[in-house]
Parts: C-alpha cells; structure tokens; sequence
C-alpha cells in the first residue's frame, strides 16, 4: 500500500502508456495537470480509490491525453468539473469511470464518444433531464451504463441495444416504464428501484425476459397487473417488485429453472401494500419447493409477509432434512424477519434473513 503525495512529473514521459495507482492506495495531493500534456501515447489511466484533493477540468484532461482509451477517477477524493465547452474530445474512450466525483451535469463532451463500452457516473451530483444525445453514445458498443445515486429526473430514448447493466436506481426518474428498454435483448441486470417511475409495467417487457438475471423495480409506483412475462425468465436469480401498487397472480414457472445446488437461499416475501393483492397458489408447488430444497445447501426460509397465501406453511419448506422442524402457521408477519424472531435457533437452523447478501443468491420479493 503507498501513501503520501504522487510526483506525477516522474511519470512525464510521452513513451509511457498505462498508468495504475488505484486500489489499496492512500495516494493524496492535488494532481498536477500539468504533466498530462507530456503523456501523448497515454492508453490507460487509472487512479480510483485514492484520496486526492481540489479539482479537475475533465475536458482538458481529455484533450491533452488524445489516446487515452481507459479513464477510471472513481472515488478519488477531488472534484470532477467541466465547462461544457467542447463536444469532440477522445471519440476513442471505451471505459469511463466517474462514479463519486461530484460531477453535476452530463458532460457535453461524452457525445462524440460511439466507441464507449462502460460508463459509470454512480454517486454524483447529476441533475434534471439527461440530454437527449446521450442515447446516441456508444450506441453498438455500450455494454454496462451506471447512472444511480444521482438526481436525475429523465432519461433520453434509449438506442443501446447492447446493453448488459442498466443501473438507474436511487434517483428522482418519473413518468413510464421507458419502452425502448425492450428492445435491449441483452440486458441481464436491470435496476430501477427507489425512483418514481409509475403507471403499468408493459407487455413488451416479455421482450427480454429470457436473457435478465436480475429485475429490481422496487419502490416506485408501478400499478395494475403484474405481466404474465416473469414465467419465460429462464436465467432469473432475483425480482424485487416491492413498493408499487401491483396485484395479480403469480405462476411460479421460475421453480423450475432455479433448482440448482449453487443456489444459495431462496426467499419469497408477499405484498405489504394495502392495496395490492397477491396470489400464490403455492400449495399446487409444493413438490416443485420441495425438490429445490432437498438440492439446496442450507435451509430455506419461505417468506409470504402481510399475505394470507398459505394457510400453514409445510415443515418441509422451512427446514430440510437433518434440521429441527419448526411450524409457522398462517401469515408470517412483518415482525418475523427482524432479527430477534430467530433467536431461537441455531446457526444452522437460522434462515438467512431478506436483504442480505441478495446479489449472491437467488430469490424474488413483491413489496
């Protein structure tokens, strides 16, 4: 681990073409700008996770590196700017990483940027509406667009076809699902929770259903029938629709294709609105459960939270073979997964409670 000042003038010299002073570093001090112009054959640069101070124009960063292909500055400690003046910088980015830098626009000079593959703006101070050019970025290349924790109230027509991760959570999005977004038929990981997208969830969603691994749309207010699409989700490992006003039946296809033993746990919580409405029929799958949980490595804990689902729950979805049985009759209520509800049991017997550890493991959640 290095710490202290960097002499960046040790580092003048136009033959150099990677630099790497991220992670595990405690690197502080003011960059010197200065020496950047002597870096003409300079590909990648890389100084996240650092701890440097004051500021960056990030237009002239760009325009004095004009082969720079690789740009991470996340989590640095300083501030990123820009003046917006130029919308031709390095058209030969491909990887950009801005995340916590206290950026608060969209720079104009991502525009000419079609070669982009991975931008993370995450944890900035982005507001308003993002123009509507920046669906043109990257538009066959883009693979992994990171926009959460900002403040961002509306997004352009997505054209990324390509795109892998789509991160939008944590910001102040309104209006409608974006259709465009079904038309991404590689998208794998989408997030939109904690934002205020409402109105229905659209038929066309079914579009990529087959290839998503991960939906949360969580704490928005989304309303009306859940769509009959999450069946087909061949490759699903997590849906969270929880904090919307959604209501439907549920047909639990899904069973099928998660019994797996890599699987970790698996939880399904119920509806805690009010006004919602959620029917699992779970008893017709009982045997399906049962199966996934004789395969899993540890205990399951099924959870249908504020939900008359199920009469009584079936020792066997509760514990596998080799566990001590415990019944939980009727509804599960909200108090059940606070942690002092499983004081009784071992930690062999303690079900993983929701929300922890959630990407690692497969489950589905409704509000």
């Amino acid at each position: 681990m290095f710490s202290g000042n960097v002499p960046f003038d040790s580092f003048a010299s136009p033959s150099l073409k990677e630099l790497y002073l991220s992670n595990n570093n405690q690197l502080g001090g003011q960059i010197d700008v200065q020496t950047f112009p002597q870096l003409t054959n300079l590909t990648f640069l890389d100084l996240s996770y650092n701890n440097f101070s004051g500021e960056l124009e990030l237009d002239t960063l760009l325009s004095t590196l004009p082969n720079l292909e690789l740009l991470d500055l996340s989590y640095n400690g300083f501030s990123v700017t820009t003046n917006n003046a130029n919308h031709y910088v390095n058209p030969g980015v491909r990887y950009l990483g801005l995340a916590s830098c206290k950026l608060k626009v969209f720079p104009n000079s991502f525009r000419a940027m079609k070669q982009l593959e991975w931008l993370d703006l995450s944890s900035n101070e982005i507001h308003g509406q993002i123009p509507h050019w920046a669906g043109e970025i990257g538009v066959n290349e883009l693979y992994y667009l990171n926009l959460s924790h900002n403040f961002i109230t509306g997004l352009p027509h997505f054209q990324w076809y390509g795109l892998q991760y789509l991160l939008l959570q944590s910001n102040l999005i309104e209006g409608p699902f974006p259709p465009s977004i079904c038309n991404m038929s590689k998208l794998q990981n989408l997030d939109m929770s904690n934002n205020r997208f409402g109105g229905l969830i659209p038929q066309c969603f079914g579009n990529i259903s087959k290839s998503l691994r991960m939906i949360d749309m969580g704490n928005n207010s989304f309303q009306g029938t859940i769509p009959n699409v999450y069946g087909d989700c061949g490759r699903l490992e997590g849906l969270i629709l929880k904090g919307n006003q959604l209501e439907g039946i549920f047909t639990m296809r899904p069973w099928n294709r998660v019994i797996d033993p890599a699987v970790d746990h698996l939880a399904i919580q119920g509806n805690a609105s009010d006004h919602s409405e959620l029917q699992m029929y779970a008893s017709l799958y009982f045997p399906q459960i049962t199966e996934l949980l004789h395969k899993l490595p540890r205990v399951i804990l099924l959870m249908l939270k504020t939900n008359d689902c199920l009469r009584s729950v079936n020792n066997a979805l509760v514990v596998k073979a080799g566990n001590r049985p415990r019944d939980y009759p009727g509804r599960i209520d909200q108090g059940f997964i606070k942690a002092g509800s499983t004081k009784g049991l071992s930690r062999q017997e303690r079900p993983r409670l929701l929300g922890q550890e959630a990407v690692q493991s497969t489950w589905f959640t409704w509000a």
